[in-house]
């Protein structure tokens, strides 16, 4: 019986069955961030490259994902879309934002903001 069992785990053994993790590669190294500083409306004519492929109403807050840009802003629309980031105007009298949810493509939310905290 004793030679059962050796013969037993020498086979498991041999057979890859031990502690050894089979079938998942070693995770891919890690890139460095891409920080992309965007500024969609910097000058009115700016927001002429951006497609308007909606418009909605809403309210704005300061964005948790672009705090050092002032003018950032996560907007909550009336039908409970969240957009984030999205940047309002730096025109007075302008009620806008414009969210983006790709800042290297072209297209954009316009927001008529309600409340801006």
């Amino acid at each position: 019986m004793r030679g059962v069992v050796n013969l037993l785990m020498v086979l498991l053994g041999a057979s890859g069955c031990s502690n050894a993790v089979v079938g998942h590669p070693s995770p891919e190294p890690l890139r460095a961030t891409e920080v992309i500083l965007l500024s969609p409306m910097s000058a009115p004519e700016d927001t002429a490259r951006w497609r308007i492929t909606e418009e909605a109403v809403g309210g704005c807050h300061s964005s948790s994902i672009s705090p050092a840009n002032s003018r950032a802003r996560r907007c909550f629309t009336e039908d409970s879309q969240v957009l984030d980031p999205c940047y309002v105007s730096p025109f007075a009298g302008s009620d806008e934002a414009l969210c983006l949810s790709d800042p290297t493509g072209g297209d954009a939310v316009r927001i008529v903001i309600t409340s801006d905290a």
